[in-house]
């Protein structure tokens, strides 16, 4: 509830949790390992950053292959 309310509020209420942001939100605050695979314009990166300002004493470790999907993209333009 929190995390939906944080949202909306910092979006100036343009902005509501989609159910994969929400569900991802709630695991990395019950600090279970999580693993996301979604499209791009998903809404990956505010279900990364909401734990973080919730909780901005907590230590959170997010792993994103940026190299790896640049480098697969020229590979295949190419």
């Amino acid at each position: 509830l929190r995390a939906s309310l944080l949202l909306f509020i910092t979006s100036e209420h343009c902005m509501v949790l989609q159910r994969m942001q929400l569900e991802c939100s709630k695991s990395m605050a019950s600090r279970q390992n999580l693993i996301v695979n979604a499209f791009t314009s998903s809404g990956k990166t505010i279900a990364m950053l909401l734990p973080i300002l919730l909780k901005p004493e907590k230590v959170l470790l997010i792993i994103s292959p940026m190299k790896q999907l640049q480098l697969n993209q020229v590979s295949r333009m190419g």
